[in-house]
């Protein structure tokens, strides 16, 4: 799709491809003797358009029925988009002379089978795999930690883009309950996976081997109130995550290889962020919760 319009506001989702790297950005480069400093201030703002063309406003195509409902938002490599269903894993090709999406009937992913699990969240493509989890449904009010309905642990889902019949699935935690609001985030460079349990305060990596298609446990975290959508930066190697505690947001880099603490810093925010971070223009980025957006910065 042509004429994507672009979001002025670097914490509000500016392309048709959903990133959460910064590309450009060499990273925080976090040193011994440094600190996290942070400066918010409350958010607001209107929401960016996209799926339009920038110089008419007007939609690119007409409205593409999916089969089944979506929680989840879109993700996008070139002219293929992708869709979380609260079933299946669905995904439509633009039909440039049509001008519209279509349906790839001969790809689809059934995530839910014959499971208690409830939908899933936003999906992240790495070229090769798509990654999302799963228990999306939830009761969030302020927090994430205990808001899960399920009876059931949340899972880290995989699924290859070229064969929807190569997929796994595993449990973040294995506690009951399990459930989160967004996606997981996979380092292609390092082929670490990190997913998380919102509801009971885990975080966990792997490390995926492509050849066997196998999931190495790297390292986990608990109690660690991560909600949020993180950040990696891929030169340093660096994951930033939200962590809710003390009825507050804390902003923390960890080392995405190891799972060491590199730094951590209040937020301010009194709610337990699930939006959307951003990386800055320098050794810095901005942390968006709620009702607060944050400037995160080394110091």
């Amino acid at each position: 799709m042509s004429g994507y319009l672009g979001s002025p506001w670097p914490a509000e989702d500016g392309g048709a491809q959903r990133l959460q790297t910064a590309s450009a950005s060499p990273g925080l480069n976090l040193s011994p003797g440094e600190t996290l400093g942070c400066v918010t201030r409350l958010a607001g703002g209107p929401m960016w358009p996209g799926g339009m063309y920038a110089d008419t406003l007007r939609p690119v195509g007409e409205p593409v029925e999916a089969p089944e409902p979506s929680i989840a938002r879109l993700s996008a490599i070139g002219n293929t988009v992708y869709l979380v269903g609260t079933r299946h894993v669905m995904r439509y090709l633009w039909d440039e002379p049509a001008q519209t999406l279509r349906r790839d009937t001969d790809w689809r992913f059934d995530y839910i089978g014959d499971s208690a699990q409830t939908y899933g969240w936003d999906i992240v493509l790495d070229g090769r795999n798509a990654w999302c989890m799963d228990n999306g449904r939830h009761r969030y009010r302020y927090k994430m930690v205990g808001a899960g309905v399920g009876r059931t642990a949340n899972r880290l889902l995989r699924v290859s883009m070229s064969d929807a019949s190569d997929h796994r699935a595993l449990p973040v935690s294995g506690l009951a309950g399990g459930s989160i609001t967004n996606p997981p985030l996979y380092d292609a460079q390092r082929r670490i996976a990190v997913g998380h349990d919102a509801a009971n305060r885990v975080l966990r990596a792997w490390r995926f081997d492509g050849d066997d298609h196998t999931m190495l446990p790297l390292w986990q975290k608990s109690p660690f109130g991560m909600a949020s959508h993180a950040l990696l930066y891929p030169s340093s190697g660096e994951l930033v995550v939200n962590d809710y505690r003390r009825g507050s947001e804390e902003v923390v880099v960890l080392d995405i290889a190891s799972g060491r603490e590199l730094g951590r810093v209040r937020s301010g925010g009194l709610t337990q962020g699930v939006v959307f971070p951003s990386p800055g223009w320098g050794r810095d980025c901005y942390w968006s919760s709620m009702g607060r957006l944050a400037r995160i910065f080394v110091q």
